[in-house]
């Protein structure tokens, strides 16, 4: 193929189509005018100051010029005042006035200064623009080509456009302003004069200036010579050995040869197929030649080899149709096969290889380095003694002798592990996790949701809940010390003692089956109901005591005085004295059941009245 190529170019070189091959000089284009550069809108600095000028004299007194600085460093724009004086005041809605004042040789006075513009003291731009190259523009049409590189152009020229636009700039002008002296003096004349000086203001700096310039236009060269293309070739029309029989017209015959082209459109070379025909009676042989692609270039750069479609391509590239074998293959960019490729010797890769499709090895994979993949799917066993996945892998099995990392280990089936596992970071599970034997954590644990335990569970160590604890069976401990507050919906059965050091709040009913020892002083809010005997008091209580049962309520002092209410009558007892009343009436009773003494009644004035004897 090589070979034939060459045979071409020496072909055309020969006959004058193309030149011999050079390296390229440049083509020159010279316009006859150029068309001035487009003005742009120059930007006025955002960062600037104007110096204004003014003189000053006071009565009887010498004339002095001090500079007053209005400068802008973004939207922060002000007055400097000048040594020895000092901005007191800025006047009016826009600002447009500001006054300073100093004392000199006793004499103390102010100095104003009022923009005249609408902008205040903000400078304007001049209406004056300059636009300068680069870039100027050109408008070309059929102009001749000089010292042109390419055969075929010598009578070239060249039409299109350039526009050009230029760096423009203008002049920036200090605001005009007016200057007046404050302060009178005892005779009521003023204290001097002000005037501005000439110019009246100066800007730093003096110019605003657009962004650079740009050229963009396009211009197309023609050779002005005639299409000329060169066409060769030839083939072989084979009639075999063939029986003609009388009455025979057509005797079939096949075509093979070879041949190519070059024109303007690209380069050509194949094989000519085709079929033919011979008539044994007139002697005529008929041909159909059909040109099968070899090699083509097209004029855009594209190499097609042993392809059937026509090489279209508008972008250079390299398109081989058939099998190719090569002793080594350096590739930079993207490396595309539609076929299969087949490789007896090594493949070295320096880059990232990508393959969309399936891959098949049918040998074992040996990888000396990391390897990262987004998935796996695997239906049979894999073996290695590192794996390190950084995405998701689908596996029907993994057989594992060393050590696996991973990120994320996520599967659907089961999973045996024979030996240890090691998670360093955070092991997730969503699913049921089933352990056939006993789980050591020697670290701390989080558990995000229900922990549910089928069997007994048992707890060696200080165990802390920070949140709610949810017991929906019978619960039984050996005790329980808790800082904070217990909140029950159902029954709590306790068999042992109950220490509470803080208090203690029942939204419903408290049942005590056995005897209560309260021992601290106890306040009930609300009805205390008590439906069996109940004492109150003792020790505690200096020997005072309240008992309810079912004889009867006792009221009882240390000192034997008591009030005794049953279903019989009430007695009150007090020292010796004592009084009952029952059904029959009442009874006073001194010592041994004798009579006493009652003092302190009064005359009785009706019947059955006690009276005093």
């Amino acid at each position: 193929m090589k070979t034939k190529v060459k045979m071409i170019a020496a072909a055309l070189c020969a006959a004058g189509i193309v030149g011999p091959f050079q390296y390229a000089v440049a083509d020159t284009i010279t316009p006859p005018a150029v068309v001035p550069p487009t003005a742009q809108t120059p930007t006025t600095p955002t960062t600037y100051s104007v110096t204004y000028p003014v003189t000053i004299t006071l009565s009887g007194g010498q004339a002095q010029t001090v500079n007053f600085v209005y400068s802008c460093s973004g939207s922060t724009c002000g007055f400097t005042a000048p040594a020895g004086f000092t901005q007191t005041s800025v006047l009016n809605q826009n600002s447009n006035t500001v006054t300073f004042s100093t004392t000199q040789n006793g004499v103390t006075y102010g100095v104003a200064l009022s923009a005249t513009g609408a902008n205040g003291f903000t400078p304007a731009q001049s209406a004056t623009l300059v636009t300068s190259p680069p870039s100027v523009g050109v408008a070309l049409t059929n102009v001749p080509v000089t010292a042109t590189s390419l055969t075929g152009f010598g009578g070239a020229t060249a039409s299109g456009t350039v526009t050009g636009v230029g760096i423009t700039t203008a002049a920036i002008a200090p605001a005009g302003v007016n200057v007046q002296i404050i302060g009178l003096n005892p005779n009521g004349t003023p204290v001097g004069t002000a005037t501005l000086g000439t110019p009246q203001g100066t800007v730093s700096p003096t110019n605003a200036t657009s962004g650079p310039g740009s050229a963009q236009g396009t211009i197309t060269v023609n050779s002005n010579s005639t299409n000329s293309s060169v066409s060769y070739g030839s083939y072989t029309i084979t009639i075999p050995s063939t029986p003609t029989p009388a009455g025979t017209t057509t005797v079939p015959g096949t075509i093979a040869g070879t041949g190519g082209s070059f024109n303007s459109t690209g380069i050509n070379i194949g094989g000519i197929g085709g079929t033919a025909s011979y008539n044994p009676t007139t002697g005529v042989t008929t041909a159909t030649p059909v040109f099968q692609n070899g090699f083509s270039v097209n004029s855009n750069g594209n190499v097609t080899i042993g392809c059937a479609t026509a090489n279209t391509a508008t972008a250079a590239g390299l398109t081989v149709c058939g099998a190719t074998a090569t002793n080594g293959l350096t590739n930079t960019g993207t490396f595309t096969n539609t076929g299969n490729a087949s490789i007896t010797g090594n493949t070295t890769i320096g880059g990232t290889l990508g393959v969309t499709g399936n891959t098949t090895l049918s040998g074992t994979l040996a990888v000396a380095g990391a390897t990262t993949t987004n998935g796996i799917t695997n239906t049979g066993n894999i073996q290695t003694t590192t794996l390190n996945v950084t995405g998701a892998s689908t596996t029907n099995g993994i057989t594992n002798t060393g050590n696996i990392a991973t990120t994320t280990l996520s599967t659907t089936g089961n999973a045996t592990i024979g030996g240890n596992a090691t998670v360093a970071g955070t092991l997730g599970v969503t699913g049921n996790s089933t352990l056939g034997g006993t789980l050591a954590v020697t670290g701390a644990t989080t558990l995000n949701n229900t922990l549910t335990v089928a069997g007994a569970s048992t707890l060696n160590g200080a165990t802390r809940i920070n949140n709610t604890l949810t017991v929906t069976g019978a619960t039984t401990t050996a005790g329980i010390t808790n800082v904070g507050n217990i909140t029950n919906t159902g029954n709590i059965v306790n068999t042992g003692n109950v220490s509470t050091s803080g208090n203690s709040t029942v939204g419903g009913t408290m049942t005590i089956t056995g005897a209560t020892t309260m021992t601290g002083a106890t306040t009930i809010n609300n009805t205390l109901g008590v439906t069996g005997a109940t004492t109150l008091g003792g020790t505690a209580t200096g020997g005072n005591t309240a008992s309810i049962s079912s004889a009867g309520v006792v009221l009882a002092s240390a000192n034997s005085s008591s009030l005794t209410l049953n279903g019989t009558g009430a007695a009150l007892a007090g020292g010796s004295t004592a009084l009952s009343l029952n059904n029959t009436g009442a009874r006073l009773a001194g010592v041994g059941g004798g009579p006493v003494t009652l003092t302190g009644i009064a005359g009785g004035s009706s019947d059955f009245d006690a009276v005093n004897y």
